[in-house]
């Protein structure tokens, strides 16, 4: 009999290492059709040259590779792999996946950097400190108290996931730009990426390297600034209110911080 020259979905399965039910979905996306379907029950029986195929099509799942991609790297007969373009497919994406841990290491090292300043500030008593250069995507805004803040950032959320373009949720606020004694407020989210040729620059502010004047405040301090930091009436200056990123957050009754930085 036919079968008999053949192997049972169990026993690819156990000389492979795959999961019969796994095997079951590979037919059925069409990556790995049995060699014989027996015509009366309906049972699977594949070549034992398919292991090689199997083992393919797990290189895939390993690296990340999308399995409808798969036909880009065996012939139609399924019975020719091209390692060659899969391994330098794999290799591109490995070195990708490797970019975007570095970014992301990074952002744990600014994280952590500014829970070990923001333990150093004390309330109304003005401290200065060298800040990074971060990239804002910012929105007018005009409202008072938490819930409209709320309501502003939500939508500002939103508007940034639906475009597709990474934030760091840890670090939203308002920000007032100061000029000639006159100010103009938006509700700003932080970027992860710098500003590139895609972006709306209208929708993004920058906010430079260099020294802010730091203290915890009151959460609705930015209302009055002046009163704080009097030289902005007279100068350019950014005046930012945020929340203080702590070891231990209470997200309940957080800790609130004013920054100004003058040009």
């Amino acid at each position: 009999m036919k079968n008999k020259k053949l192997l049972s979905i169990g026993e690819l399965s156990r000389l492979s290492g795959v999961h019969i039910k796994s095997l079951r979905y590979y037919d059925s996306i069409g990556v790995l059709p049995p060699a014989y379907v027996n015509p009366e029950n309906g049972y699977r029986y594949y070549s034992f040259n398919q292991v090689y195929l199997v083992d393919c099509i797990q290189l895939c799942v390993e690296l990340g590779i999308p399995l409808k991609e798969f036909h880009n790297f065996v012939s139609d007969d399924k019975q020719t792999i091209y390692y060659d373009k899969l391994f330098s497919h794999g290799k591109l994406l490995a070195t990708e996946k490797i970019s975007q841990i570095h970014q992301h290491l990074d952002v744990l090292d600014q994280v952590q950097k500014e829970m070990k300043r923001s333990v150093q500030l004390e309330k109304h008593i003005p401290k200065l400190f060298n800040l990074e250069e971060r990239v804002c995507w910012v929105s007018p805004y005009n409202g008072k108290g938490i819930d409209s803040f709320n309501l502003d950032l939500k939508k500002l959320f939103f508007e940034l996931n639906d475009i597709g373009i990474p934030t760091l949720s840890n670090e939203v606020g308002i920000v007032q730009m100061w000029k000639n004694g006159l100010s103009n407020q938006y509700i700003y989210m932080a970027l992860e990426t710098n500003i590139d040729s895609s972006m709306d620059f209208t929708r993004t502010l920058v906010f430079p390297k260099g020294k802010y004047l730091c203290m915890e405040c009151n959460g609705d301090d930015i209302e009055h600034p002046e009163q704080i930091f009097p030289k902005i009436k007279n100068t350019d200056a950014i005046i930012i209110e945020t929340e203080m990123l702590l070891q231990s957050y209470n997200f309940i009754k957080p800790r609130y911080e004013i920054r100004c930085f003058i040009f």
